[in-house]
């Protein structure tokens, strides 16, 4: 199967997380626009994952993590210095967290690119998530940092993995702890409490798409970063009041893991 091919399975990982989610929002009373808005941003992912690249990325993998990295530290640019938390990119009536769009990208471009992009990368998304800050990115680059060691124990993913390890304890120190907002943090707890299969559907759904980029993509570094980082940002919305990807409301994550899923199913080789 080619790797646009293998982009599918995922996508239909993806599809259906966001669909129990969807599910999830329409019992729960969710206004109207919380499933317009995922169920465009689906739309959206499954253009950027299923559309076949002829050629690797212009400019080289180098380019593409400039401008994920760029992405992900826009809030620093966009929200003033005094606000305590800058994680969102305001769009006009859609809010996007930069975490969860970029990071996922980001960090499996970086393990595309070989020699010291990888530990590169991961100093600049720790420096940028203790910045913000925001501890559920924080947990989501330890994720995959820590995911690519069990495949490399090479000096770069060492060293990576030290660094996301530090970036999450300083961000720990630094995280605001902000008011949850029903169905998009706290996602899975409040369907246990309402509605316990509806929660086992829902966490079914999250742990498939977790996963399925690496049986698509043999455990390559970068479905390993992938799918660490989309691990962590899930673990963080158990933790704390952070988003739940894709089953929880918000476009961010789902247009991440379609723009990861493409940098995934990009030719050029993976290490």
């Amino acid at each position: 199967m080619s790797a646009s091919g293998r982009a599918l399975l995922p996508l239909a990982g993806c599809a259906a997380a966001v669909a129990a989610g969807i599910a999830f929002m329409a019992m729960g009373g969710a206004p109207g626009s919380y499933l317009l808005v995922n169920g465009g941003a689906l739309l959206l992912a499954a253009v950027f994952a299923a559309v076949r690249l002829r050629r690797a990325v212009p400019g080289g993998w180098p380019m593409a993590i400039l401008l994920f990295a760029a992405l992900f530290a826009l809030p620093l640019l966009m929200e003033p210095a005094t606000e305590p938390v800058r994680r969102w990119i305001a769009l006009g009536p859609v809010t996007l967290h930069a975490g969860m769009l970029a990071l996922p990208a980001l960090l499996a471009a970086a393990q595309r690119q070989s020699g010291f992009a990888w530990p590169a990368a991961t100093a600049f998304a720790a420096l940028v998530a203790l910045l913000q800050p925001d501890l559920a990115s924080a947990l989501a680059l330890f994720g995959a940092a820590a995911a690519v060691l069990l495949r490399d124990r090479k000096p770069p993913a060492i060293i990576a993995g030290l660094v996301a390890a530090a970036g999450l304890a300083a961000t720990w120190q630094q995280a605001g702890w902000l008011a949850p907002v029903r169905f998009v943090e706290q996602v899975l707890g409040d369907a246990w409490r309402r509605e316990p299969a509806m929660a086992a559907l829902l966490g079914a759904a999250l742990l498939a798409a977790i996963l399925q980029p690496l049986a698509s993509f043999r455990q390559s570094g970068p479905a390993l970063a992938f799918s660490g980082c989309v691990a962590g940002f899930a673990l963080a919305s158990l933790i704390g009041p952070y988003p739940a990807p894709l089953i929880g409301y918000g476009a961010s994550a789902i247009l991440g893991y379609g723009l990861a899923i493409r940098i995934l199913a990009a030719k050029g080789s993976s290490r």
